[in-house]
């Protein structure tokens, strides 16, 4: 459970409007955690990480609902991935500090992963994002597993397309 130990000292500095964001500044304790996830992600997806590595940024909550949710009201983001560039954003206050918000970033990863392996980009755009989804939760489920703990049962979202 190395994660367990790097958690302590991690803090984000906040970008506070979506435009600016486009850099990042991220401790060294969530820059290992990151590079561990990625091990963790490759292991999973039996899948070599790209050369490159993700770009993760912060933004306010609100933003990032703004820009990525239909329905603001029933929309519950912390993170997301942008499914063109791979860039992940995370809000602020989003602090990986047990298993589960660690798998969030996990989960986030799989995405980026997806994104520079040209994953799920051959149907349409609602079946794209509904296998991408089904993807990201069967391995986050299949982390925390790896860590001893419970997985859970991932929905079949491909019915939400018409």
């Amino acid at each position: 459970m190395r994660f367990f130990i790097l958690l302590a000292g991690i803090f984000f500095i906040s970008i506070s409007n979506a435009q600016d964001i486009t850099t990042d500044k991220l401790s060294p304790l969530y820059d290992t955690l990151v590079n561990n996830l990625i091990v963790d992600v490759e292991k999973i997806l039996k899948v070599k990480a790209p050369n490159e590595k993700p770009k993760i940024m912060v933004a306010p909550r609100e933003k990032i609902k703004e820009l990525y949710c239909e329905d603001l009201n029933k929309c519950n983001v912390v993170a997301v991935t942008n499914r063109e560039t791979g860039e992940i954003i995370v809000s602020e206050g989003f602090i990986p500090n047990n298993a589960f918000s660690v798998s969030i970033l996990f989960h986030e990863l799989v995405h980026w992963f997806q994104v520079k392996h040209k994953m799920f980009t051959t149907e349409s755009d609602c079946l794209n994002w509904s296998k991408a989804e089904i993807h990201a939760y069967k391995a986050q489920s299949k982390w925390l597993e790896s860590l001893g703990l419970k997985g859970f049962n991932v929905p079949d979202l491909t019915t939400q397309c018409h």
